[in-house]
């Protein structure tokens, strides 16, 4: 099987320091692999990366605010000036990408099945052309519920929809799967 993982963070001396998401992907990719999957990890980060980490093929894109530096300027000013309707415009225009770039990558390496995880939403406008199963590892819904985090309501808002956007989710963990349940209107069951 072809299995992709869609991430901003995966552990190897390449990229930043990653949290736990970017360990557990790098792990469960490794472990899909010496069982004779064909894995990849493709996501985002501040520059362009493609190589092999042993038999995953990692290939990480430019992420939007630096492939898109002046929408990224007119987003940043019209945070500045408080205009909140323009931050969900911007964070939707953002995801739309991010569903164009994974559908182009994933139909041309034939993938079978996606991963990626639920925080911030990234899949919020996935079109189901190749399943998609949402990992709930955590979120700013879950941030906000839990640990009295500031809210970012639109971040949020892309976290329900691409819970939404797909019929499968999973969760690494029961306490997971209740919180996802609670925080969010889907329904989950634990891995």
């Amino acid at each position: 099987m072809k299995i992709l993982f869609f991430t901003n963070e995966y552990s190897h001396p390449n990229f930043p320091a990653s949290g736990g998401v970017g360990s557990f992907m790098k792990i469960l990719a490794h472990e899909l692999s010496k069982r004779g999957h064909e894995v990849y990890v493709y996501g985002f980060s501040k520059k362009k990366h493609s190589f092999k980490d042993g038999d995953v093929t990692i290939e990480f894109f430019k992420k939007y605010s630096k492939s898109f530096p002046f929408s990224e300027a007119i987003r940043s000013l019209s945070s500045k000036l408080n205009i909140e309707s323009s931050g969900l415009h911007f964070l939707e225009k953002e995801r739309k990408y991010l569903a164009h770039k994974l559908k182009k990558y994933a139909l041309t390496h034939n993938i079978d099945i996606i991963e990626p995880f639920a925080f911030n939403g990234y899949t919020a406008f996935w079109d189901n052309t190749i399943p998609l199963v949402v990992r709930f590892h955590g979120s700013r819904g879950f941030w906000h519920h839990y640990l009295n985090q500031e809210q970012d309501r639109f971040k949020i808002l892309m976290e329900q929809k691409a819970l939404e956007a797909t019929p499968y989710t999973i969760a690494v963990s029961k306490f997971s799967a209740e919180a996802v349940q609670s925080i969010y209107t889907i329904n989950i069951s634990p891995l």
